[in-house]
Formats: C-alpha cells, structure tokens, sequence
C-alpha cells in the first residue's frame, strides 16, 4: 500500500516534484527496510531525471538534515551523479546541439506563441474593465494622484522592484514526451493489489 501511494504521488504531482518527493521521503521513512529500493528508484526516475534543479538541491538539503531517510537519499542522489556521468562519457553529439540561428529561430517562435496567449487573455480578462492599463517604459517609482471625495487630489507613490520567475521543463517531456506520459498515466490509473 505505501508502493501504491507512492507511485500515485509521483503520477498525480509530477509538476510539483519537491512535494511529490517530500512525500515520497515521508512515507518512506514510515518503512526504511521494506521501502528503501523501491522508494529510491521513484526519486531517481522519474523525478531526479526530469527535474535536476530545485529538486536536486532540496534532496540534497535533505541528505544533510540528519532525517531518517537521508541514507536512501543520497543514494538517489549517488544514482543521478552516475546518470549525469555517463551521458557525459558519450562526448558531444552534434544534432543536439541547435546552431545560434536556430536556437533564435526557436525563441522567436516561442517569445511569439506567449504573446499571443497573452494577447488572448488580455482581451477576455475583467481585469481590463476594472483598471486602466499603463505602461511605463522605464523608472524607479510610479506616481499616482487620486482626487478625493472632498476634491482634494491625493499623490501616491509606489517604489518599483524587480520580480522573477523561473519554470523547470522536465527533461523527458522533450526528449521523450510519450515514454514519460504512459509512465505517469500508469501511476494515476493503476489499481491496488487485491
């Protein structure tokens, strides 16, 4: 029962895999004996394999805390470490390598795909019936005045900051799109043992 929960994590939160794989360590450390192998090869593949950023580093976060699962851990860590090393062993194959022309080309289409969408939603938002929209082209605060209800106008300024954000891609949803959607459509529909 805890394989099958495990798998069903995996296979329904697969787009967030920092908790797809805390839960993957928290269940594993409710039966370390009987988990360990089985639980190590679910953070391996199909987690560490897609996502080598964020999830690498909270597993490696992990592996140091001192928990009970940190052995397992770093062991799937070890795994991924010996994974990475033998794709670099193969050298480097051209054809995956784009030229800079293509990889514009590439950019292009989808800097042009997101303005669309973008577009799109713009136009059927009620955010555009509620607020006018402004632009500004460069600045370090944004200075509004309002009137009062009395008349009066009111200056409001609001200092600028920057935000980012960053999405991870999961490695196997472009290099094998069909291989990782039947893995994790098998997670989601199978059924527990009778």
């Amino acid at each position: 029962e805890a394989l099958f929960l495990a798998r069903k994590a995996v296979g329904f939160l697969f787009l967030r895999p920092i908790t797809a794989a805390s839960l993957l360590v928290a269940i594993l450390e409710n039966d370390l004996k009987n988990l360990e192998v089985s639980i190590c090869e679910l953070l391996f593949d199909p987690l560490l394999i897609n996502y080598s950023g964020s999830l690498r580093d909270w597993l490696d976060a992990q592996a140091l805390s001192g928990r009970a699962g940190a052995g397992p851990i770093r062991e799937a860590i070890k795994t991924f470490d010996a994974y990475l090393q033998g794709l670099r062993e193969a050298g480097e194959i051209p054809e995956l390598h784009p030229s800079e022309r293509q990889r514009m080309i590439e950019l292009r289409t989808q800097q042009r795909k997101m303005e669309v969408a973008s577009e799109k939603a713009e136009k059927s938002s009620i955010m555009s019936l509620i607020a006018t929209r402004s632009v500004m082209l460069y600045g370090r605060k944004a200075i509004s005045y309002f009137e009062g209800i009395d008349g009066s106008k009111r200056r409001n300024v609001m200092e600028l900051g920057t935000f980012s954000t960053s999405v991870e891609t999961p490695r196997h949803d472009i290099l094998e799109p069909f291989g990782l959607d039947l893995t994790l459509r098998t997670f989601r529909v199978e059924r527990l043992p009778q």
